[in-house]
């Protein structure tokens, strides 16, 4: 009987690990905390039926240890405080401008110390009975930011030890595929087709009417005495582009019928509809129209200004150049008495 491995990490958790990763300027370090479970899962075929066990490491929260230099030790990852209830599924290392996804010499060896500490009894139970021990996972967690310093580029993976003989120590540390990531709480927690691509089409989740889309209009113009549309006659369709890992069908409990294509009701007249649409047009009309009052208004403010300050700096002008001109420098008293008498002149 084979047996997989697969991980997931709640939403809330990575973004809160990420978050806090992109605002410590050290190496960042820590042990992960959730469950492990595991399920057998039976494939019928038309000659066989096929049975394998997947172990699946669910990391429910997190906490980042302190340790001296900002290097991660034995010491400081196990004394740390674990929460009441709560198990060490793994730890964790982050690194900044990091680009390769490998454990380095010392990671390796603290991992191994690490797995003998919080599984003692990993080896024995495994070379007994030959069924895989609960894994104890390694997270390593990778960022940069671009060259504008404006974008955060972040990458992880999980990873589990394997006994291997000692010509393949490099292959001792296997990825755990796929590292499911949970948006929603709805899904059972085994049910693997509930977690699809993060990035999905255009899907249609549901027409409701809304009766505050008719404060629209009253919203958009200022006179608080505008008459307002029925909300009967206006229907939204909510749809959405990016839906994460959610299930169309939990999102989606009745499918929509082809009268909800449209974004007027069934019953609503055409006149109705063009009324409607022309009040509301009117209004958005009537708004733009004091947006421009109010630039109008703005830069007639800012031309006084700019006149004022001109005439404050010609009069500082003027007060300048009269005191210039009433300023006299006397050099008599500095030369001898023989410069200060005029040629051909003589004195008694």
């Amino acid at each position: 009987m084979t047996t997989t491995f697969a991980a997931r990490i709640a939403g809330p958790v990575l973004s809160s690990l990420l978050f806090e990763f992109a605002t410590t300027k050290p190496q960042l370090h820590g042990l992960l905390f959730g469950s492990i479970r595991k399920r057998a899962i039976t494939t019928f075929r038309d000659d066989c039926e096929y049975v394998h066990d997947e172990i699946i490491v669910h990391v429910e929260s997190f906490q980042v240890v302190e340790s001296d230099y900002g290097l991660p030790n034995f010491s400081a990852l196990t004394k740390a405080e674990v929460p009441a209830h709560a198990q060490v599924v793994g730890w964790f290392v982050a690194r900044h401008q990091a680009t390769l996804l490998l454990p380095t010499i010392l990671e390796k060896t603290l991992h191994t110390e690490l797995l003998a500490h919080f599984r003692p009894s990993t080896s024995s139970s495994s070379s007994s009975s030959g069924a895989p021990a609960a894994p104890f996972v390694m997270g390593l967690f990778t960022g940069k930011l671009s060259d504008t310093q404006a974008v955060h580029s972040f990458d992880y993976v999980l990873l589990r030890h394997v006994t291997a003989p000692p010509s393949e120590i490099r292959h001792s540390f296997k990825t755990i595929q796929p590292p499911f990531v949970a948006f929603d709480t709805t899904t059972p927690v085994f049910d693997a087709l509930s977690h699809r691509e993060y990035r999905m089409p255009s899907v249609e989740v549901r027409q409701a009417k809304r009766a505050d889309l008719a404060l629209l209009p009253e919203l958009l113009s200022d006179d608080p005495s505008t008459p307002t549309p029925p909300a009967s006659s206006v229907e939204v369709l909510v749809t959405s582009s990016t839906l994460g890992a959610c299930d169309q069908h939990h999102l989606l409990p009745h499918p929509p019928s082809k009268e909800q294509h449209s974004i007027f009701g069934p019953g609503s007249s055409q006149t109705a509809q063009n009324g409607n649409m022309n009040h509301m047009m009117n209004a958005m009309i009537q708004r733009i129209q004091g947006l421009c009052q109010e630039v109008s208004s703005t830069n007639a403010a800012v031309s006084e200004l700019e006149n004022r300050l001109a005439e404050k700096k010609a009069a500082a002008a003027a007060r300048y150049q009269s005191h210039a001109a009433t300023i006299t420098f006397d050099h008599s008293s500095s030369l001898p008495y023989e410069a200060q008498t005029p040629l051909g002149v003589a004195y008694d």
